[in-house]
């Protein structure tokens, strides 16, 4: 199935606010497939473990959230362990590609649980800053010329009589 496709699917989920178990239905049909898909990264933490890893392979990883791309979606990604000094670096509304399989869905937060697909040797896409009207203001109210600053006095003593 298509990207678009579980996007649609993850669209109703929030919609309907579905329950864990019949978003998990919902997602079945999408177990099996990979999806190359645009997040945009809010934060991370370390992954101990998870239910949605029974064969562990993501603990030690970072377990990323954030939304999808151009989505009012939230999620859970979770970064296979040879990937941290990555996940490490990127910054709030830094944005990336990924490709990843579905693990499950999260009812309490209402968000879809993505695994990372993949070797070390396939590392992500650099991330890239998202402009944030914030930082335009900043830096409208920051001054454009320096103000010379005086430089510190020493007082020295004097040993002439």
């Amino acid at each position: 199935m298509s990207e678009q496709r579980l996007i649609e699917v993850l669209r109703s989920l929030k919609e309907e606010s579905a329950s864990g178990t019949e978003a998990e239905d919902k997602l079945s049909a999408f177990r099996d497939g990979t999806y190359r898909l645009d997040f945009v990264f809010d934060s991370s933490s370390r992954t101990f473990s998870s239910q949605h890893d029974p064969e562990r392979t993501y603990e030690n990883g970072q377990t990323i959230t954030g939304q999808l791309a151009d989505e009012n979606l939230r999620f859970s990604l979770l970064a296979l362990p040879s990937e941290n000094e990555w996940a490490d670096s990127l910054k709030r509304d830094d944005s990336f590609a990924m490709t990843v399989r579905i693990l499950g869905f999260d009812g309490l937060f209402q968000r879809p649980i993505f695994g990372q697909v993949g070797d070390s040797s396939e590392m992500p896409e650099e991330p890239e800053e998202i402009p944030d009207d914030s930082d335009e203001r900043k830096q409208s109210l920051e001054p454009k010329t320096s103000i010379p600053t005086k430089p510190s006095l020493s007082l020295h003593s004097d040993d002439s009589p």
